[in-house]
């Protein structure tokens, strides 16, 4: 009777994840209602993500375009934003070059009242099919209006228009914060992942840890490698349950590099996959400053 009073909670979390993979909706927001929005809106950004080889393209609706072309940081209701991640493969005619293979995720961000607990603004993540991911809908939406925080200044869009991007400024991006830890704080077999050189590292804070989803890891990782390149030891996500994490560790020490004229530090990203035995992924990378 006790190995099935403690297997329950395990079957529940497990039914609980799959009964809301594979939907049409996710926090009221129908996939099908923004199908085409990449052929409707008009083109704010685009972002090669380096560590992921993933192209961002980002699309405003004509509420949302209209707002960034004042300056305006005073979204009005039904604004709305689109993001297309895509693979890339190398370019069969220009060796240098990538090219876009197909959509891998889509995420919609759209500005409604009803959506009080998040800012104002509705969020919903969707597969290369247009379908909800595994795990607590709920969680998710939390942990994209806890990273958009960052952006309150602005209306809690990070996005700007090509024409006004200056590399040099935040533009009212807040730094999220982190805490000084001690490694030995830490799981032991997070402990393992980093190198007992470093004593110390740094711990991204307690809201993002405790509305974490797979989604986060990745996401979170140009944080953490900014974190790693200003404070030179490692930066870590890791969930309240301990069971995910996202780390990104100066590799040797630091050691420098170059990707094209710019120059950076050598950093190797670890983060968990629990839809893979468990396994951790692991991305070596030039971070540039």
């Amino acid at each position: 009777m006790k190995f099935i009073a403690l297997m329950l909670p395990f079957i529940a979390l497990s039914l609980f994840a799959e009964d809301f993979a594979g939907k049409n909706s996710m926090n009221g927001i129908s996939f099908k209602n923004y199908k085409n929005f990449n052929k409707k809106w008009k083109l704010v950004v685009v972002r090669y993500r380096k560590d992921t080889e993933e192209l961002r393209f980002t699309y405003a609706n004509p509420l949302a375009y209209k707002t960034l072309l004042a300056n305006s940081v005073h979204f009005p209701e039904g604004s709305a934003f689109g993001k297309i991640g895509v693979k890339t493969n190398p370019d069969p005619l220009f060796e240098s070059s990538v090219v876009p293979s197909g959509a891998r995720r889509y995420q919609l961000m759209i500005k409604n009242n009803k959506f009080k607990n998040e800012h104002g603004w509705g969020y919903g993540l969707f597969d290369e099919n247009g379908k909800t991911f595994p795990g607590n809908p709920q969680e998710q939406v939390q942990a994209c209006s806890a990273c958009h925080e960052a952006a309150e200044s602005r209306g809690f869009v990070f996005s700007q228009l090509m024409d006004n991007l200056d590399l040099k400024k935040n533009h009212g991006i807040t730094k999220l914060n982190f805490k000084l830890i001690e490694r030995e704080s830490l799981p032991k077999n997070i402990q393992e992942l980093i190198p007992p050189v470093f004593k110390f590292l740094k711990l991204l804070d307690e809201k993002m840890a405790k509305y974490a989803f797979e989604g986060t890891l990745e996401e979170v990782r140009p944080f953490l490698s900014l974190e790693v390149l200003k404070s030179k030891m490692p930066a870590l996500l890791l969930n309240e349950r301990k069971d995910m994490y996202s780390i990104v560790v100066p590799e040797n020490l630091g050691s420098r590099c170059q990707d094209g004229l710019k120059n950076g530090i050598y950093m190797k990203s670890i983060y968990s996959q629990l839809n893979s035995k468990n396994e951790n992924k692991t991305l070596h990378y030039c971070y540039t400053y």
